[in-house]
């Protein structure tokens, strides 16, 4: 089963804290952070590269024949953990520990991708909003995804190559 791997990653860490679902949500969602004291965690995908592509051929149902290209990508994603108050410094921990739990190893099986060990820092970004207005940290995280797309192909068992123009 195919589901998008941030919103996987989001429902881990709602769970894992215990977080309502207006205090965590995908980037650019047109959401606004309430003016409250409570705990909020962001998840933004940056970007990703593809690490291998690969292309098999099968025949359909009508005996024609299909093709599948699988692409595998590693991408970025930044986790942000912010709050009015010392919330974000007291919980940012359990953003690694959602990540690394029991039900995200099930869940990254379920839905076929890998987050891979956590070897970035957190940093603490609370310059780039007022400082007087939130403490928040970021993180980023690298995951393993894949997608594939299946699409019939022509097939033909005779060539005719009299048409071909060949130029010297």
């Amino acid at each position: 089963m195919i589901r998008d791997a941030s919103k996987v990653i989001c429902d881990i860490i709602k769970n894992y804290m215990i977080l309502d679902a207006n205090q965590i949500w995908l980037y650019n969602q047109d959401y606004k952070i309430p003016n409250t004291l409570g705990l909020f965690v962001i998840i933004q995908f940056l970007g990703g590269r593809p690490s291998s592509i690969s292309e098999s051929f099968s025949d359909n149902i009508s005996g024609g024949l299909q093709e599948t290209l699988i692409v595998n990508m590693i991408n970025q994603y930044q986790i942000d953990i912010q709050s009015k108050n010392n919330d974000a410094k007291g919980r940012k921990e359990e953003i690694i520990m959602a990540l690394n739990s029991t039900i995200s190893q099930q869940m990254q099986e379920k839905y076929q991708f890998k987050i891979a060990n956590i070897t970035n820092t957190f940093s603490n970004t609370s310059l780039a909003e007022d400082p007087s207005m939130y403490t928040k940290f970021s993180i980023n995280i690298n995951v393993f995804e894949w997608k594939n797309k299946t699409k019939d192909v022509d097939y033909y068992n005779q060539f005719d190559i009299s048409d071909i123009k060949i130029e010297n």
